[in-house]
């Protein structure tokens, strides 16, 4: 009996966090910093290096959540004092980041995601999650409904590879029942398309639109001419 399964980005791709790293930081500010006034552009700028999945040609190893963190706080608290907040507050503020983040009340699932993944996991398409995110990644999942379309949820917060690095793509792979069909939906040509081609996995952009992606759609509605 043939296995199938589709690979699914997250962020971008399933849902979308509403100001995404930028607006968990402004948010933050301006509740416990009341006399400025803080913007998402204000953090912006500081927040276009030093999270893991800016260098994925580095791995880290499988490390706990507590880990992840810890190795990610001191980018938020030099965006804080970049953006004028006081270092004391700042420093509180950037272990703060991660329980602000996490809020399923600040995630939006897009609207045509409930119908497409029915209608594949009622095709017998078996489905995961394979993305660059945070270590807890499976609870938000839960926590948005979503969670029973999926077998597992692989984030390369613990996994310690971010894609397109092709260890990521094995990672998920040795660790599912064996296939002879594979395949990776997602937002970001770079990450999900370059990286799942490279392993022989055919990749659909969504979302999105790249001149060098041979398989396309605006929404995921497309997908089911696509991946049959």
């Amino acid at each position: 009996m043939n296995t199938k399964y589709i690979f699914w980005d997250f962020d971008g791709t399933l849902a979308q966090q509403q100001g995404k790293w930028s607006g968990t930081l402004a948010s933050l500010a301006n509740h416990f910093d009341p006399v400025n006034i803080y913007t998402i552009d204000t953090f912006k700028p500081a927040l276009q290096s030093g999270f893991p999945w800016h260098s994925p040609e580095t791995t880290y190893g499988e490390r706990t959540a507590d880990q992840w963190w810890a190795d990610i706080q001191p980018v938020f608290y030099d965006a804080f004092l970049q953006a004028g907040v006081a270092p004391k507050l700042a420093l509180k503020l950037s272990w703060s980041v991660r329980f602000e983040y996490t809020k399923p009340e600040h995630w939006i699932v897009f609207d045509d995601v409930h119908e497409t993944l029915s209608f594949f996991a009622d095709n017998g398409w078996r489905q995961c999650i394979l993305s660059n995110h945070i270590p807890e990644l499976a609870k938000l999942v839960e926590d948005l409904g979503l969670d029973s379309y999926f077998e597992h949820v692989f984030t390369s917060a613990i996994i310690g590879y971010e894609k397109p690095h092709m260890r990521f793509f094995e990672y998920a792979m040795s660790r599912l029942p064996k296939s002879n069909k594979f395949w990776m939906v997602g937002n970001s040509y770079a990450v999900d398309i370059v990286g799942a081609e490279a392993v022989n996995i055919p990749a659909v952009l969504v979302r999105k639109s790249h001149p060098l992606a041979r398989l396309q759609c605006a929404s995921l509605s497309g997908l089911r001419k696509i991946i049959k």
